[in-house]
């Protein structure tokens, strides 16, 4: 799933980036070049928005307002060479300091009892569809698989796995979540989970709905 997410992305900027390219003035409306790549790539879950935040993540364009363009090289000199090795150590050091103040909570352990006491406190019950005594049993090995278990953090390595990145940073950087919600956490797992060479369906019920 991570692959396919990561091979569309690297589709859709090449295709941006011929796209432009035909543009005499090689700028274009952002909206306007991410509905052409989204047309182009003729599938019905990239959409424009998609393809348009990977345009604005991507290093090879520049945004400036509504309008996008190439990003301009800078001339290499032996000054430049000397400025960019100078600042290689502390560029690392800024990048870790940021990942460690991100804010992004860190995973929980992944053990029965600790996925126990965070279901209880999210007020999380995993049941099976079926309330006879084969749905009873289901139940209780759903609630101890741990291919199920929730994704309490987006740096959890199964949740990293499991999600595309365009959607991990869409909720950490585009909205500012810290963590899934406890719906997202435990639905999630769930849902990207393959049983039988089949995906599972999930249903979420809460005091609202």
């Amino acid at each position: 799933m991570k692959e396919e997410s990561d091979s569309i992305t690297i589709k859709a900027l090449k295709i941006a980036k011929k796209s432009l390219k035909k543009h005499d003035s090689e700028s274009m409306k952002i909206k306007a070049l991410a509905k052409l790549v989204a047309e182009k790539l003729g599938d019905s879950i990239t959409t424009y928005k998609m393809v348009k935040m990977w345009i604005e993540k991507s290093d090879k364009f520049c945004v400036s307002g509504k309008d996008v363009s190439f990003t301009k090289k800078r001339s290499v000199s032996p000054d430049n060479v000397a400025e960019s090795s100078d600042q290689g150590p502390a560029k690392k050091a800024r990048k870790e300091a940021e990942d460690s103040s991100s804010g992004l909570s860190a995973p929980m352990p992944k053990n029965k009892d600790a996925v126990d006491e965070w279901r209880k406190n999210n007020k999380i019950v995993v049941m099976h569809a079926m309330d006879d005594e084969e749905g009873k049993k289901e139940t209780e090995k759903i609630s101890k698989d741990p291919a199920l278990f929730p994704f309490s953090s987006f740096q959890d390595p199964a949740c990293v796995t499991a999600i595309p990145k365009s959607l991990l940073r869409q909720c950490t950087e585009g909205n500012g979540f810290t963590k899934p919600s406890p719906i997202q956490a435990q639905a999630w797992p769930i849902l990207m989970h393959t049983k039988n060479g089949r995906k599972c369906d999930v249903v979420g019920i809460a005091e609202t709905g």
